[in-house]
């Protein structure tokens, strides 16, 4: 075991990347030990974090050995511990052994992208209650072009359904493609803004939620990243 910086601290608890640790300590009650955190480069022995919770804005935070699962689920998979009949589920893509494992953050069946999954409830929860605002970034392609007065709607907002609807941030990469950001995650929310603003998604991909991402994953794949070295990644799939 060794010694953790904080950043890499709440990077492992999925709580802040270590690019936004400074911001994070910043504007959040960081303590441990009875400590108060807030210098970057505070150092936390990992065996007592093992034994001892950090406590942000007054909640435990343990870190847990078990890994953090980064999926890449594929089209025509749903997330969901319990389908239908004859509905495939991310979890017939992973081992038996992560079958309890939580997920974070809903993908519909006709989308793909990044799913975190682990057996820490805390860490699901920091990544995606509402408010926790953690960013989630998704790349779209739509079957044809709206125009700026649009895509300005889908940043103030539209009402759809009696839900108030909106992106945190919205970048153009061609005229059919986007990068889309949210701090909530909505039934089917970047369809339907879409959707209502004159286009229709053709493909979408998650590739960010929090400190995790998607990268270079294959479809369908897996990786753990380890407690003892969360930097290091190994592709896995079901045996």
């Amino acid at each position: 075991m060794s010694d953790l910086r904080i950043g890499r601290v709440l990077s492992r608890l999925g709580l802040s990347s270590r690019r936004d640790t400074a911001a994070f300590l910043e504007n959040h009650s960081v303590v441990f030990n009875n400590s108060p955190i807030t210098e970057l480069n505070t150092l936390i022995p990992e065996e007592e974090l093992r034994k001892k919770p950090l406590l942000v804005n007054g909640r435990e935070y343990f870190l847990r050995t078990d890994p953090v699962l980064l999926l890449h689920k594929p089209v025509g998979f749903i997330c969901s511990h319990k389908p239908q009949k004859g509905q495939k589920t991310i979890f017939n893509l992973l081992p038996e052994q992560y079958e309890n494992f939580y997920f974070a953050g809903r993908l519909d069946a006709d989308s793909e992208g990044l799913v975190v999954l682990s057996s820490d409830g805390d860490l699901i929860y920091a990544l995606t209650h509402p408010t926790r605002q953690t960013i989630k970034k998704y790349k779209v392609t739509l079957q044809r072009p709206v125009p700026p007065a649009a895509e300005q709607r889908a940043l103030s907002g539209i009402i759809d359904r009696g839900e108030k609807l909106k992106f945190h941030k919205l970048q153009k990469i061609s005229p059919i493609e986007y990068e889309v950001y949210l701090t909530e995650g909505k039934k089917r929310e970047i369809r339907r803004v879409f959707a209502r603003i004159g286009s229709e998604v053709t493909r979408l991909i998650r590739v960010e939620m929090g400190p995790y991402s998607l990268d270079s994953i294959p479809e369908g794949k897996f990786v753990t990243l380890t407690q003892e070295d969360p930097g290091s990644r190994e592709t896995q799939s079901p045996q």
